[in-house]
């Protein structure tokens, strides 16, 4: 993973050693980086600070991505795949000590938290929809993903 400025200059790579590192996002804050890292043939969700430092994977698994932060900044939302195939949506708190699927009917991917009662996701045969908590669909969603933070 690199950072950079708006202009594309001041390139700095923050993350080293092993594995293949991807799918960055800023916390709400923009203090924190929610990752993705594949090591080893399997997957892990990660934090570390928004300079590269203090990394710290908190879960693990056959196939998990597509991290977002919840707007509080305390959890972190992703789906996560078994070896026969069934994606789900998953929270861990950013401390790595609570993790939880979150109630979907069929499979997902590449949530997204829009507000502190939303969740929004897209399955594989079906357009991007809002959920509540409780994981009823509540409404389609016209915005894409963000994945980008400008300084």
């Amino acid at each position: 993973i690199y950072l950079m400025n708006a202009s594309g200059g001041n390139v700095r790579r923050i993350t080293f050693g092993g594995g293949s590192y991807s799918t960055p996002v800023f916390s709400p804050k923009g203090d924190q980086i929610a990752f993705t890292k594949q090591s080893g043939g399997r997957f892990s969700i990660g934090v570390m600070d928004a300079g590269g430092g203090n990394a710290k994977l908190l879960t693990s698994s056959y196939l998990e991505e597509g991290p977002t932060w919840a707007p509080n900044g305390r959890y972190i939302m992703f789906f996560r795949e078994s070896q026969g195939g069934n994606p789900s949506l998953w929270m861990v708190e950013v401390t790595g000590r609570v993790e939880r699927a979150v109630p979907y009917p069929g499979g997902a991917s590449d949530p997204v938290m829009r507000d502190a009662t939303a969740i929004a996701n897209i399955r594989r045969t079906t357009p991007r929809r809002i959920l509540d908590r409780a994981g009823s669909r509540r409404a389609a969603l016209p915005f894409e993903k963000p994945s980008c933070r400008t300084d």
